[in-house]
């Protein structure tokens, strides 16, 4: 929760609480930058008044940061101008103040849900990337011929290297990926981010 006023903070958290819900207050935006990512789904719940920090820039900032969790703006009014920039930008909503604590836990819950599966790909996904930075070169070679299709000796050819060989490090790849076949690396590959990292390029 990002919110400067302590009286509001309590507020909201009280209103959390029968939902079993225990929000971070954060009173400036460093402690919410400075935050270690867990891989749970979590929300932002942020007053768009928050000093220095308008919300437009909030969602821009939080992105280069790569803090990917769904961001609900409160206010007691809003442009609709302002309004439909911030969600085109991808707040997940806004709860206009004084906050109706049924509306607060609706938002809160239906965010907390969309962002799961979102949390488990991207904690997958990093995992992954993780992966294929501790792979030894030939390995990193040998997984993408393979999974673009190429044999065992079709890839020793390339290399320079024996089958037997290409087979080990195709092996020691699947397992550092946590995978087992060749299958399965494939769909990870063919994710854009993962294939970013094989490639070395940014994602």
């Amino acid at each position: 929760m990002l919110n400067s006023d302590p009286l509001s903070t309590t507020l909201y958290n009280r209103m959390l609480e029968p939902s079993g819900i225990t929000p971070t207050p954060h009173s400036t935006i460093q402690t919410l930058f400075a935050c270690e990512p867990t891989g749970s789904p979590a929300v932002i719940l942020a007053d768009m008044l928050f000093p220095d920090w308008a919300p437009l820039r909030l969602l821009s900032a939080l992105r280069s940061r790569e803090i990917l969790h769904p961001v609900i703006f409160m206010s007691h009014r809003v442009e609709t101008e302002t309004l439909q920039e911030i969600l085109e930008a991808n707040a997940f909503a806004f709860i206009k103040k004084p906050i109706n604590q049924v509306k607060l836990l609706e938002l809160t819950s239906r965010a907390l849900a969309w962002d799961e599966p979102r949390q488990a790909h991207l904690l997958r996904t990093q995992q992954t990337r993780r992966a294929l930075r501790a792979m030894g070169a030939r390995e990193r070679e040998a997984l993408q011929m393979s999974v673009g299709g190429l044999s065992a000796r079709q890839i020793a050819e390339r290399l320079g290297v024996s089958p037997r060989t290409v087979e080990k490090q195709k092996t020691a790849a699947l397992r550092k990926l946590d995978v087992g076949s060749m299958a399965e690396a494939a769909a990870l590959m063919a994710q854009r981010e993962v294939s970013c990292a094989l490639l070395g390029v940014p994602g």
